[in-house]
């Protein structure tokens, strides 16, 4: 019996403990943890996107009256112009990155702290997602109207040694102004939407955040119309995409002649998809589409005189898609 006493008291000596403990770290700890700050911080008043930026660190806290305190200034370890709660400085290069320290006096007590100044960027880059090139089309495939669009965010965030992970980072996507929840959040570095065909400029903004870190950065979507291209269709060496026929072709006379037209920026895979129609026209006068629709062939005959190739490609489904050439032929 004495024996299951004293565990008994034991156990509540043991809880008594255990709620003053818990009492004083809820006191305390907060306490401990600003103990080397004074619950002091620094900030900066904008968010900086080239070199030689001028901005306002500032410090800010919450424990004690920044106005009463002697603050001096230091950057990189060296000790600055500055003795107030606030000063202006510049900021470095790309990639480079300074690191600003402010020693605080205040009621008899020390404390510092820290800001590291660098400038954070994030490019834009815009493409269709789904429109035509021809074979060897060196370039990004250009937005038309109807088009769908694809806009990737390539953030230049440094975590010291290295660039963070594109996935580490949250994009927020507006277009003409009006927030893109759906595409926004973590890792979403991609924005894809389709053309209206009421706008012929579309606004693309992204906002990029990192463990702090923020970049913002803009772009003009402008669109391009849709064209044409003539090549000669060689019967040996093929499609010879080194000679765009634009100038015109001179044949001689009682020859046979093949040509194919690649139209460029339509929202199709192919030259030859089933949503385009191709109208040919020879002096005015509209022909029989071609087996493959994009491939004509001609044949002089003895006498010299030119004729004038029309061709106009429609896209089925998209309103606006369209395109029409002239191709003058010599002989």
């Amino acid at each position: 019996m004495p024996y299951t006493t004293k565990i008994g008291y034991n156990i509540s000596v043991k809880k008594v403990l255990k709620n003053l403990t818990f009492l004083v770290a809820l006191f305390v700890l907060p306490l401990f943890l600003h103990a080397e700050t004074g619950g002091f911080a620094i900030g900066i008043d904008q968010s900086p996107q080239n070199p030689n930026q001028k901005v306002k660190l500032t410090i800010s806290g919450y424990l004690y009256d920044i106005n009463s305190a002697s603050v001096s200034w230091f950057k990189n370890d060296k000790p600055i112009p500055g003795s107030g709660r606030s000063i202006t400085v510049y900021t470095p290069d790309y990639g480079v990155y300074d690191n600003y320290k402010a020693k605080i006096q205040i009621s008899g007590n020390y404390f510092e702290v820290f800001y590291t100044l660098g400038i954070e960027s994030v490019d834009l880059i815009y493409e269709a997602d789904n429109t035509y090139t021809m074979p060897f089309y060196k370039g990004r495939p250009l937005p038309s109207k109807q088009s769908v669009i694809k806009v990737s965010a390539i953030p230049g965030f440094s975590n010291g040694s290295s660039l963070v992970n594109t996935s580490d980072v949250v994009y927020d996507w507006k277009q003409n102004g009006t927030n893109q929840a759906n595409y926004s959040g973590l890792g979403k570095r991609f924005y894809l939407y389709q053309n209206s065909y009421f706008y012929n400029v579309d606004d693309i903004e992204v906002s990029v955040s990192s463990n702090g870190k923020l970049a913002s950065k803009d772009v003009a979507v402008n669109l391009y119309p849709e064209t044409i291209m003539f090549y000669e269709n060689h019967p040996t060496q093929g499609v010879l995409f080194n000679k765009n026929l634009s100038s015109g072709v001179f044949l001689p006379n009682n020859s046979e002649y093949s040509m194919v037209a690649y139209p460029f920026g339509f929202s199709v895979k192919d030259a030859t998809n089933k949503d385009l129609t191709y109208s040919w026209k020879i002096n005015n006068e509209k022909i029989n589409t071609p087996d493959k629709k994009n491939i004509l062939n001609l044949r002089t005959g003895p006498e010299a005189g030119y004729s004038v190739i029309n061709l106009n490609v429609d896209s089925i489904s998209k309103l606006y898609q369209e395109s029409e050439k002239n191709l003058y032929v010599n002989y």
